[in-house]
This record gives C-alpha cells, structure tokens and sequence, in this order.
C-alpha cells in the first residue's frame, strides 16, 4: 500500500471492530443520520451507543473502504497461493474411501457360524463337518486389508489437513485394536498399512476374530463409519476448492458459495 502503512492500517480496523459490532452499513448509516446533531454521535435508542469521532472521519475520508479492499484481497491472493489438491487425487480418496467401507460392511456379514463341510480323511474317505468356512472369512479380511492400505495411501498423498485427520483418526482407531489384531494374524506396519498373515487367521481363535469383525460396535463397523467421513469430506473439500475457498451454509443447511472481498465491497 503506498498511500497507507498496512500495519498501522489494520490496527485502526480493529479499533473500529472492537467500538462497533454493528456492520459497516449500519454504522455509516448512523452516523450520517446524526451528524447534525450534538457533539455526541449515536445516543439512538437502538442500542449504537457513542462513536469515535476519529472513527468516523476514517469512514467519512475514504480511508476504511480502501484498508478494507486491500486487507480482503491480501486474503483473497493468499487462498489462490495456497496449495491444494487436485480433482483426481480428491476423487481418489473419495473412492478408496468407498471400497474400504464396502470391504468392512462385507466383513460384517461374513457368516460366522458353523457350516457343514465335506472333509477328507487320510485315506481320502469323505465326511461330512461342521465347522466354520475360514477360507470365506479369510478372503473377506484380505479384501478389508487391501481396502485399507490402499486408502491410506491415497490419503498421505493430499494436502488438506483435515481429510488427513481424519485418516489418522482412522490409524488410531485400528491401533486401539492392536493386540486382537495381532491375535488373529493382522499386523500393524510402520507406515500404518496393515499385514495379514495366511496361516494364523485361519487357525485363530474364532471368538476374537468376531469380536473384530461382527456386530455394529465391532472394529469393522468403527473403520466403516471413518471411512464414510473421509468418503463424504473429500467431495465436501472437492467442492470448496472449486469455489475459491469460500464456502458457508444458507438458511436451509446447504452449502452457498460467497466471495468475502465482494460481500465487504459492497458495504463500502
């Protein structure tokens, strides 16, 4: 700014801020109603109270208008310079984030109960067998592992912070279930992906593979319902992006795009 000292600028619209809470509009309007009064402006019965006078002479010159220009369309450079993520990279976590879901509901309804099966004896005799189908259980897990990890990939790749948080909520979640985890043959790694070992699920104790992966308040349902949040927010942080940044809700609950430095200008 070459007419005005950018930081003493600001330190004047905060003054104002604080003296008023009312909008810019109707503080103009107020002081020009009582500028042919008293020395005393704003004793109105609505409730304005007394007003700077140097106050008002910033709003009178022109000063305020400007500082506010200048002050909303710094802001509106600085949202352009930000770094954001990209269509395809959003669109992408957005789908893994759906088949991580769809792998965990799928994990939920695995048939937990016993089944009978042909088994064959030493001497290749058949007999029929109750017992659980681990092979179907075990693929279901494998496809909830996959899901996963590729969802944390996808998701360490963006940028925003909050679709970062919620993947992180995510990863404690799963760490808060480590040692059952562990019990049935899925590991932790470094990077937060997740390892699931053949031999152990297969032979691992059934009721803490259930207590994993059946019922509504299990592990499975818990990862299903953070994975509906990063599904649902990266369309939510798709479509802010798309509209500069500027975003808020209309009576009705719906999002409405608003531009502030224009919404302030037309106050000015």
């Amino acid at each position: 700014m070459s007419e005005y000292d950018y930081n003493s600028a600001m330190s004047q619209i905060k003054q104002i801020q604080q003296n008023n809470a009312q909008t810019v509009s109707q503080y103009t309007s107020k002081l020009q109603s009582s500028a042919g009064g008293t020395g005393q402006l704003g004793s109105q019965s609505d409730g304005l109270g007394s007003i700077n006078l140097r106050d008002y002479g910033l709003i009178r010159n022109g000063a305020y208008s400007k500082l506010m220009k200048a002050y909303y369309n710094k802001l509106t450079k600085e949202n352009a310079s930000a770094e954001v993520d990209s269509t395809e990279s959003l669109a992408t976590s957005r789908s893994d984030a759906g088949k991580l879901k769809k792998a965990a509901e799928a994990m939920k309804k695995s048939n937990f109960s016993k089944v009978e099966q042909k088994v064959k004896d030493e001497d290749g005799k058949e007999t029929i067998k109750k017992d659980y189908d681990r092979n179907a259980l075990y693929k279901n897990a494998s496809e909830f592992v996959k899901s996963y990890n590729t969802l944390i990939d996808s998701v360490s790749e963006l940028n925003s912070s909050t679709l970062l948080k919620k993947a992180v909520n995510m990863t404690n979640q799963t760490a808060s279930s480590r040692n059952l985890l562990e019990d049935v043959g899925i590991s932790i790694n470094s990077d937060n992906t997740l390892s699931i070992d053949e031999e152990t699920f297969k032979s691992a104790d059934m009721n803490k593979i259930k207590t994993l992966f059946q019922g509504h308040n299990s592990y499975a349902s818990k990862i299903s319902y953070k994975a509906s949040e990063i599904y649902n927010l990266s369309d939510n942080v798709a479509r802010t992006q798309a509209s500069g940044g500027n975003r808020t809700y209309t009576p009705s609950g719906n999002y409405t795009d608003i531009d502030t430095s224009t919404l302030y200008n037309n106050y000015l």
